[in-house]
């Protein structure tokens, strides 16, 4: 994973003009996340004298890239731009050892569908070297331009094994709570990853998604996909 800095260079300092200018800024920051070029856990946004400095990790070196944007990036970064006094400025900082490195296999044989309370990084990971794969190396799942759904469903399974996690630690009904939301799950993981296949096919990658599996561990849903085309 690798840090950088936005610096972005609002034209006025007025009220009115900055909380347009700032809006414009979040919903451009926001836009990177749901398309899957940064992970929503290491945001950091400081003001400083003429800039705000937005401090973002990303799964791959060239996770910024203009190939990696979809029309909602492109459509915020130019709003960013009309009001800013000059064009935002992106700094690499360097690699971030806090997350897990991205998967590098160049064809992996299956995907999994990955999540629990303490995975920051992407919810598809490399069957093969169970590292994160940044979700653009995929075709869009929601509305065809980013990956809104996949991505709502890890802040939910997130929220579920975290806590869970101390239900366990509290009281002694964990075990059907435990039930109860891998149930829940195990059908919505089916709704997420039909979702891939239909997008995949319409990529025409089909064949990309041919058997599912769904054992549970230790809280965590796993969905075996296959990638064989």
């Amino acid at each position: 994973m690798y840090t950088y800095e936005y610096r972005f260079y609002p034209r006025s300092f007025e009220p009115e003009e900055l909380d347009v200018f700032i809006d414009n800024m979040q919903w451009f920051i926001s836009c990177l996340y749901k398309n899957g070029q940064i992970l929503s856990e290491f945001q950091n946004t400081v003001k400083c004298a003429e800039y705000f400095a937005c401090r973002i990790v990303a799964p791959e070196r060239d996770s910024l890239s203009e190939k990696y944007g979809n029309r909602y990036t492109r459509e915020f970064f130019e709003d960013v731009c009309k009001d800013s006094a000059k064009p935002p400025e992106l700094l690499y900082i360097g690699e971030n050892y806090d997350v897990e490195d991205s998967c590098t296999c160049e064809a992996p044989s299956h995907y999994i569908l990955f999540s629990e309370c303490l995975w920051a990084a992407s919810p598809i990971i490399c069957g093969d070297c169970k590292c994160p794969v940044p979700l653009y190396k995929f075709p869009k799942t929601y509305d065809g331009t980013e990956y809104f759904d996949l991505l709502g469903w890890q802040k939910a399974y997130r929220a579920c094994d975290r806590q869970a996690f101390y239900r366990r630690k509290r009281f002694n009904t964990a075990v059907s709570w435990k039930k109860r939301r891998e149930s829940h799950f195990i059908i919505f993981c089916l709704l997420i990853t039909k979702r891939i296949n239909r997008s995949a096919q319409s990529a025409g990658n089909r064949g990309l998604i041919r058997s599912m599996r769904y054992p549970a561990r230790y809280g965590m849903i796993l969905s075996a996909i296959n990638a064989d085309s």
